[in-house]
């Protein structure tokens, strides 16, 4: 099991705060995305080839800006009923060349 932790620096201050997903699909250390992060969407668990994609699988994740994976899935009702494509890790987010239509 792949565990993935972010680390994002809270604006306006010097500290750093780890963001995880929580169990609700919701980062469990902030209520907005950060300023230098945008919300993509992960799984909660890895997925083999041909497992359909339902929003029960699906997970929020802040990224950081400067690091966003071309092709990431910025449209959580997009992925819903996709298909993997290939084998897709939890806790990274979803690209469109991992997905097809069913």
């Amino acid at each position: 099991m792949i565990v993935a932790i972010f680390i994002f620096r809270q604006s306006g201050t010097n500290r750093w705060k780890h963001a995880t997903p929580g169990e609700d699909g919701v980062n469990p250390f902030y209520t907005t995305v950060p300023d230098n992060a945008v919300t993509l969407f992960a799984l909660r668990s890895s997925i083999a080839t041909g497992t359909v994609i339902t929003e029960d699988k699906i997970n929020i994740v802040f990224w950081p800006k400067s690091q966003i994976p071309f092709g990431a899935a910025s449209d959580k009702a997009s992925l819903i009923g996709e298909i993997a494509s290939g084998p897709i890790i939890e806790g990274i987010p979803i690209l469109q060349r991992n997905i097809r239509n069913p």
